[in-house]
């Protein structure tokens, strides 16, 4: 079923209609919040929140099924993370691997040595990640962790595409001096274990 007709079926009173919207878009709404706030109970907690106000917007007919529900969702996502950050005044690493490792797409290593490599990486590119803030992370993480394009990024942020391209120019540049800081990080270690 397409969004339009699960919220056209959640408006109706449909429980499943719902439920199908929530575990469509769950994943992604909760990997851009943790992502985000470093915090796994309050990225819950505003999963929590997206889905409750989604609900509440498709009962009161505010939600227009021709534009992207994962895009809306996103956007409230990405806000609700920012207000978080900004009153709490979190300037915290990014989750750890074992929080992350389900929401980053990495091939899987065969040897034993190539697990240690790239869980070493991995760690060093979150970390370095995790130093930037959180406007900055919030474009990497839907653009490259999520995969929206720079038009979706933009509804989602509700700014213009190139506020968008700034945003992206500015966090990679910022990420790879960071990495580039580190002795121990390969830039041809991730090509090679790519």
């Amino acid at each position: 079923m397409t969004d339009a007709e699960l919220i056209a079926g959640t408006k109706a009173g449909d429980v499943d209609a719902f439920r199908t919207l929530f575990e469509r878009y769950k994943r992604q709404v909760f990997g851009t919040a943790i992502g985000i706030t470093n915090d796994r109970e309050l990225a819950e907690e505003i999963l929590q929140d997206c889905f409750l106000r989604v609900h509440q917007y498709i009962l009161r007919g505010k939600i227009d099924p021709s534009q992207s529900l994962g895009a809306w969702l996103h956007r409230v996502a990405v806000n609700r993370s920012c207000d978080e950050l900004r009153r709490a005044r979190w300037r915290r690493l990014v989750a750890s691997i074992d929080e992350w490792a389900e929401f980053l797409q990495a091939p899987r290593c065969q040897s034993p040595e190539g697990h240690v490599q790239r869980d070493e990486l991995r760690t060093q590119l979150l970390d370095g990640l995790g130093t930037l803030d959180p406007l900055h992370r919030a474009v990497l993480i839907l653009y490259y962790l999520q995969g929206f394009s720079i038009a979706e990024v933009a509804t989602i942020l509700e700014c213009p595409e190139g506020t968008v391209k700034r945003r992206l120019h500015t966090a990679r540049k910022r990420l790879r001096a960071l990495l580039e800081r580190n002795a121990a990080f390969s830039w041809e270690l991730i090509y090679e274990l790519a």
